[in-house]
């Protein structure tokens, strides 16, 4: 099985990708971890990126999908993904399916956690305070939301029109939205 989890920036969806990899044995891959473990590396690309991660921006599609592609290819996930916010604009579709359905793969849902972009942005001031983390600015939050809006909803469209998008009200706790997310899956998968 292979699962998006898409939302706006703090709706939650890196911690439901990670409750829903460990629950149902499928490897979560995370594009924004990704891009800071490249910006963490002491390398040309990971200077670049870096800068780019603190403009609020998006990673070039070539860097990250090169990245991931290594990923999709371990034996950790022969049995199947949940994407954490990728793919992030259309120009990331195309390659992805491309590559899935050269796995003789596909994704078989898109949960999306919807949130206020008021609540998301109190979120993330929380969390730029406990976690220190340095790319959680108010003018980054306000930059990548602009970017998610701008950039990832069309590609909910493209996924809507396969019936394989799911809302899910992100207000509520971590829990409530994991169980919302649980009933949507075959039993099989949600013991």
């Amino acid at each position: 099985m292979n699962i998006i989890v898409m939302g706006p920036q703090g709706s939650g969806k890196s911690t439901q990708a990670k409750l829903l990899a460990t629950r149902l044995g499928l490897l979560s891959v995370s594009s924004g971890e990704v891009s800071r473990q490249i910006a963490s590396e002491n390398t040309p690309e990971g200077l670049r990126v870096r800068e780019i991660i603190n403009k609020g921006e998006l990673l070039p599609d070539t860097i990250l999908f090169t990245r991931l592609k290594k990923i999709f290819v371990s034996p950790e996930a022969a049995g199947g993904l949940v994407l954490d916010g990728y793919p992030r604009n259309l120009s990331q579709l195309l390659p992805l399916e491309e590559f899935l359905k050269g796995k003789k793969w596909s994704i078989d849902k898109v949960f999306v956690i919807n949130l206020s972009e008021e609540e998301g942005k109190k979120r993330l001031a929380l969390r730029a305070k406990i976690e220190g983390r340095q790319d959680d600015t108010p003018e980054t939050i306000s930059r990548r939301l602009a970017i998610y809006h701008e950039q990832t909803e069309p590609i909910l469209d493209y996924y809507r029109k396969a019936g394989k998008v799911i809302d899910i009200d992100g207000a509520p706790g971590v829990a409530q939205i994991h169980e919302a997310i649980m009933a949507y899956l075959p039993p099989a998968q949600n013991g």
